[in-house]
């Protein structure tokens, strides 16, 4: 989770700077978590 903007992203090892955003806030990824819309 980004501290600055609250942002939530998914990145692997060795290349964790390049990063997908999963949720914008995390009220959106409680939201997707329990619609099921992206598996995690």
């Amino acid at each position: 989770m980004e501290s600055e903007n609250g942002t939530i992203v998914y990145g692997c090892e060795p290349e964790f700077e390049e990063v997908d955003v999963v949720a914008d806030n995390f009220m959106e990824f409680l939201q997707i978590i329990v619609n099921k819309e992206r598996q995690l």
